[in-house]
């Protein structure tokens, strides 16, 4: 299963969001520009 990491901007090398995941494949947890924030 492929899992969605991380988005960054065209012309940039830092992304400017990420994703964590759980061990079941679950994302749990959103980086947006620095602020992260726990989801479920």
């Amino acid at each position: 299963m492929y899992k969605l990491v991380a988005i960054t901007r065209k012309g940039e090398s830092t992304p400017f969001v990420a994703y964590q995941y759980d061990e079941g494949g679950r994302r749990i947890q959103k980086n947006v520009d620095g602020v992260i924030k726990m989801i479920g």
